[in-house]
């Protein structure tokens, strides 16, 4: 099969893992999922999902869609533990930042509802990105001096603590805005 088939194929499990796991098929399948328009992590781990962005080439190819749902694995872990498991504002920090290297046009995001401790994390910027929609639980998100969404027409942002003028000030083109 030509290559748009298959990865028309694995566009339709939804799923990354699921088009990851593929590859055990044959070569032919071996990586074909890391150039998918459409990446979609749905309840996967920290480290698999920053494990598995670095796979995606650079220059980043034209992803219309990258959606990131956080397992909730692990996030229950005592407090002694929790270093262990890598559960630390710079992970979602850094899968923040890794996200917008990618240049997606769409991106969701969404952490585990049961977060206890609080996290202030600086939002990167999304170039490229014309809808954004972030579930973030107890986090406080914090625009740095000097980042612009441009492209930004629609966010959407669900249980997270954000300066509301600041953000607006760093979204010229924004036209639908839910809190």
């Amino acid at each position: 099969l030509p290559t748009d088939l298959l990865l028309l194929i694995l566009a339709r499990l939804r799923c990354i893992a699921a088009a990851a796991r593929t590859g055990t098929l044959s070569r032919r399948w071996c990586g074909l999922w890391a150039h998918l328009q459409q990446i979609v992590f749905l309840n996967i781990t920290f480290p698999k999902i920053e494990a598995a962005m670095g796979h995606v080439p650079r220059p980043p190819s034209m992803i219309s869609l990258l959606e990131i749902h956080v397992a909730k694995e692990g996030w229950h872990v005592p407090k002694k533990q929790r270093r262990l498991h890598g559960l630390r504002k710079l992970d979602v920090t850094s899968l923040l930042h890794a996200a917008a290297r990618l240049e997606p046009k769409e991106v969701i995001f969404g952490l585990p509802l049961e977060i206890i401790n609080p996290y202030i994390v600086d939002l990167p910027c999304f170039h490229c990105a014309t809808s954004i929609t972030m579930e973030l639980p107890v986090v406080i998100c914090r625009v740095p001096d000097g980042v612009e969404f441009t492209a930004l027409k629609t966010l959407i942002l669900s249980s997270c603590y954000i300066n509301i003028v600041a953000m607006l000030s760093c979204c010229p083109c924004l036209r639908t805005l839910h809190l």
